[in-house]
C-alpha cells in the first residue's frame, strides 16, 4: 500500500527530536507523503526546515485559531514570504467555537485575510472547524471559485455538511477518531463521503488511535498509525483496505500535485 498522511504536526516537540524513527516507521508502513501543517507563526521556520530536509514532505504555513495571539504587526507579510520559498498550502487554518468562543469575531478576521492569501497565492487550505460550519460556509461562499481547493482537517461535520463543502472544493480528512467505538457519526460519515474526495490523516502527534482496548494519550501519535484509520475506514465501506489505500493516495496526488516538492513521490 502507498499511502499519504494528510494531516501532521511533524515539528511539534514531541515528534520532532524522534524523526528518524517516526520516517523509518511511516515508511515501513507505507507512508510515502505527508502534509506537514503549522499551527503557529512560531512554529514555520520549522516546518519549513522539515519540508527542505526530509523527502515528500509538503508544508502548510499558517495560523490556527488556537494561536491568535501570537502573531507579530507583520504576520500576513511573513507568510507570504514563507509560501514564497517553498511549493506549500496555507494551513492549519480555521473556526473554533468550542475551546475559546469569545474571540470569534478575531478568529473570522484572520480566518478571511488567511483565505485571500491562498486566493493570491493559488493555494489550497488546510482547514480546522470545530462547531462553527455555519460561519465556515458563510465565510468561505464568496471565495468559492476562486480557491485551489480544501481540505477539512479531521472531519467531524454531519452528512448534510458534505455536499455544501463540496460546493467549496472540499477533501474529507479523517483522522483516528475513526478507530474509537464510541465515535459512531464519524464511523457513518467516513461511508457519505464521495470516494474521490476521501484522503486520509494522523494529526500526529495529536489523536491517538484506539489500538488494544484503550486510547493511550501517553505516547505520541504518529504517522505509520494512519493504517489502523485506513481499515476502519475500509471495514465500514465494505472495501477492501488496499483498494481503499489506492483512491486516497490517488485523491491526494490529484490535489496536491502542483505543490509536490522537487523530489517526486513514488510508488
Amino acid at each position: 500500500m502507498t499511502i499519504f498522511d494528510m494531516h501532521c504536526h511533524l515539528q511539534d516537540t514531541r515528534l520532532k527530536p524522534l524523526l528518524d524513527d517516526v520516517f523509518e516507521r511511516a515508511l515501513r508502513a507505507g507512508v510515502k507523503g505527508f502534509l506537514n501543517c503549522s499551527t503557529e507563526q512560531n512554529d514555520w521556520e520549522d516546518v519549513l526546515d522539515i519540508a527542505l530536509t526530509r523527502l515528500n514532505v509538503i508544508p502548510a504555513f499558517g495560523v490556527h485559531p488556537w494561536y491568535l495571539g501570537n502573531l507579530a504587526d507583520d504576520w500576513e507579510m511573513v507568510l507570504e514570504s514563507y509560501l514564497n520559498r517553498v511549493p506549500s498550502l496555507v494551513g492549519e487554518i480555521g473556526l473554533d467555537r468550542e475551546k475559546d468562543p469569545g474571540n470569534l469575531d478575531m478568529q473570522e478576521e484572520i480566518f478571511i485575510k488567511q483565505l485571500e492569501i491562498a486566493v493570491k497565492q493559488g493555494l489550497p487550505v488546510n482547514i480546522h472547524c470545530r462547531k462553527a460550519w455555519d460561519r465556515l460556509l458563510h465565510l468561505a461562499k464568496p471565495y468559492r471559485k476562486k480557491l485551489a481547493g480544501m481540505i477539512i482537517h479531521s472531519y467531524s461535520g454531519t452528512i448534510d455538511l458534505i455536499k455544501p463543502l463540496l460546493e467549496l472544493n472540499a477533501y474529507f480528512s479523517f483522522s483516528l477518531s475513526l478507530t474509537r467505538p464510541r465515535n459512531t457519526r464519524v464511523q457513518k460519515t467516513v461511508c457519505a463521503v464521495p470516494i474521490d474526495r476521501l484522503v486520509f490523516e494522523t494529526d500526529s502527534p495529536d489523536i491517538p488511535p484506539y489500538k488494544d482496548g484503550k486510547v493511550d494519550y501517553k505516547v505520541p501519535n504518529e504517522p505509520a498509525n494512519i493504517l489502523l484509520g485506513l481499515q476502519k475506514a475500509a471495514d465500514m465501506r465494505g472495501v477492501p483496505v488496499e483498494e481503499l489505500a489506492e483512491q486516497a493516495w490517488s485523491n491526494s496526488i490529484r490535489l496536491l500535485k502542483p505543490y509536490l516538492p522537487k523530489q517526486e513521490l513514488s510508488k
